[in-house]
């Protein structure tokens, strides 16, 4: 029962997924017709039908129609393993060219504690992109992110803009730096 909709899934499924709901049926009441029932006040209809759904039948996470936030947030409350490792390898695969949605995953690696890898590779397409990082300052979902990743994030936009820039600059100092020597030599010839 959520917001006062019953939502009917085999019990079996739900204690096979989570030792969350495991628990909560161990001492959930029955029905009239002797079916456990649960009730999981402070969650949204809509976010555990969604939630269900992935429970129920055999599907992959799609960016475009997955509420990913909130699919996070109740695999990790009712601890389901199989969900979270979903996510996980979602996130490990993701091409993102939009910044905020590129933070949006940032933040989600870091509340589910997923590995630096996974945080790494996003963290890569951040660097990788032509977004400006004074854009990126002006993105809500920068300042949800704490210190470190915050961070990381300017961090990984220096490098790559250095790295990017490192060759034109390397030549440029190059050509100088042989104008510099040949205006040297010219003069030590001519006195």
């Amino acid at each position: 029962m959520v917001e006062g909709m019953k939502l009917h899934v085999d019990s079996f499924t739900l204690v096979d997924q989570s030792p969350v709901f495991k628990e909560m049926l161990e001492i959930a009441p029955r029905n009239k017709s002797g079916k456990k029932i649960l009730a999981l006040a402070g969650q949204g209809v809509n976010q555990v039908a969604h939630l269900l759904t992935f429970l129920t039948e055999p599907r992959e996470i799609e960016a475009q129609n997955t509420d990913l936030m909130a699919l996070a947030n109740l695999a990790q409350e009712f601890q389901i393993a199989l969900l979270n490792n979903k996510i996980r390898i979602f996130l490990e695969n993701i091409k993102e060219e939009k910044a905020e949605e590129q933070l949006k995953y940032l933040k989600l690696v870091n509340m589910m504690n997923f590995s630096q890898i996974v945080q790494f590779k996003i963290l890569a397409q951040i660097g990788k992109a032509t977004t400006r990082f004074s854009r990126y300052r002006l993105i809500k979902a920068f300042y949800l992110l704490d210190s470190k990743t915050m961070k990381l994030v300017a961090q990984f936009r220096l490098w790559y803009l250095l790295s990017s820039f490192s060759n034109d600059i390397l030549d440029n100092i190059q050509d100088e730096m042989n104008g510099i020597l040949g205006m040297r030599l010219s003069r030590k010839k001519g006195s």
